[in-house]
């Protein structure tokens, strides 16, 4: 896994066999998706920019539009468990849920 923040970044790692990729979303776009090539890439929702579950919920959405493979965050429980049990994350994709639930049982919390 590399972090990247260019499209030329993206690329270079693709080309060098780099198979998961970490691209927070301010600049995660259509030409970083493209850069990425095959790459799996999960993308990061910043704390702080996104407040209520309808944010992220929407930033999620955004980033899938897009291409990304998975998002993570650092949301409140709640607001994580809400992704996960509502029916409109049915339709961000089965790698996004399995992230969330990583990442929320690393915290103690039921997965």
């Amino acid at each position: 896994m590399l972090f990247v923040d260019t499209p030329d970044e993206a690329a270079a790692a693709a080309i060098a066999g780099i198979d998961i990729l970490s691209i927070i979303d301010p600049i995660w776009t259509p030409e970083m998706r493209e850069a990425a090539g095959q790459c799996f890439v999960q993308v990061g929702l910043l704390y702080g920019e996104l407040c209520t579950y309808e944010d992220y919920l929407r930033a999620a959405h955004r980033a899938m539009k897009i291409g990304g493979d998975a998002v993570y965050c650092a949301a409140i429980y709640s607001a994580c468990g809400a992704l996960l049990s509502s029916n409109a994350s049915n339709s961000i994709n089965r790698s996004t849920r399995k992230l969330c639930l990583y990442y929320m049982s690393s915290y103690g919390a039921a997965a």
